[in-house]
């Protein structure tokens, strides 16, 4: 079970209006909702709450999360918008309970290599072990991996800052922090899995052909995106996007119905996924027929549902500017991300 959290911080140098509108700009810009309290405002976020109030000749940050990791993630994010827009005004922060500088992030952990298996054509699936990993459990998707340079058999981990920001190592201590998804988790027992997409010249994919039972890594999270669901759904990807799009399919309805359209280099794939079976599956080939935005487009968005895709950039902004600012896709009813860049 995790537990819900607060902290609050406290600054100054500009009135509470002032500041006021500002923080309706930067949330509304962001899609996120902002509300009168009793004495300020809230900003809700994916994982947690902000409340701005007046407080004398300061202002009062309070962030209320379900846990320590997400509480970790409002405050780094509130932190740089803040540094961003006023730096001076951020140096004047100070947190009731004040960080210890030089510790590990509450998000970040340690974790032990268990076991690396193949999957399926190009994916291997890797076992960690670690403790506290129950919020990996839930319908958060989204971690990032932070793997030591090769041959770095004593990395450098991140640490705190004294305003609970997260530094990391850099040059040749630098870690490598690609995101993934969790497949499985099981808290009870202290172990994750997550399915690499074999590719040469992927860092990951060496380090995973490479791994040992036993070796050391670090993985961040999990973010803010959850597994969404819908009776309609049109969703689909290339490999990238295969173990987002598994765990997606697997928290759908029985009765869902739709299309999943995957990419591929061979037009066949055996990943494995559970897909209800109202989801038509329609198998591509990189580079021969139709891509994925033009299947997409084919297809036309899912009435009344929720349209899904995870794919290299440039598609994934094709797919926005088609769906989005062509058709008027409302975005609270889409996820379009790029997994991946070309460039």
């Amino acid at each position: 079970m995790t537990t819900p959290v607060t902290e609050t911080a406290r600054f100054g140098g500009l009135p509470f209006a002032t500041l006021a509108g500002q923080i309706r700009l930067v949330a509304t810009a962001r899609g996120l909702t902002v509300s009168d309290i009793a004495d300020g405002l809230r900003v809700a976020t994916p994982l947690g709450t902000l409340d701005f109030a007046a407080e004398g000749d300061r202002i009062r940050l309070t962030i209320a999360a379900p846990d320590a990791d997400s509480l970790q993630l409002i405050r780094e994010g509130a932190i740089e918008t803040l540094a961003r827009g006023l730096p001076d005004i951020a140096r004047t922060l100070t947190w009731d309970s004040a960080p210890v500088a030089g510790a590990l992030p509450p998000n970040f952990r340690v974790v032990s290599v268990v076991s690396v298996r193949p999957l399926a054509q190009d994916f291997l699936r890797v076992r960690v072990a670690a403790e506290r990993l129950e919020p990996f459990a839930g319908d958060r998707m989204h971690f990032r991996l932070a793997l030591p340079q090769p041959g770095d058999a004593d990395p450098v981990w991140p640490c705190l800052d004294a305003m609970g920001r997260t530094i990391w190592p850099e040059g040749d201590r630098m870690l490598h922090r690609p995101a993934y998804t969790v497949i499985a988790c099981d808290p009870g027992e202290g172990w994750l899995d997550f399915d690499v997409f074999e590719h040469d010249g992927g860092r990951t994919t060496e380090w995973a052909r490479n791994a040992r039972a036993g070796d050391r890594i670090g993985i961040v999270g999990p973010g803010s995106a959850r597994i969404e669901t819908a009776t309609r759904m049109l969703l689909g990807g290339d490999e990238t996007a295969y173990p987002a799009l598994a765990r997606t399919l697997a928290g759908l309805p029985a009765d869902a119905t739709g299309d999943l359209v995957l990419l591929s280099r061979t037009g066949k794939t055996d990943y494995p996924f559970d897909a209800p079976p109202g989801i038509r599956v329609t198998q591509l080939t990189r580079h021969v027929g139709p891509g994925l935005v033009e299947t997409f487009r084919r297809i036309g968005p899912p009435e009344g549902g929720f349209l899904w895709a995870g794919a290299e950039h440039d598609d994934a902004m094709a797919l926005r500017e088609h769906f989005r600012a062509g058709l008027g896709w409302e975005k609270d009813r889409s996820y379009m991300a790029a997994f991946w860049n070309r460039g």
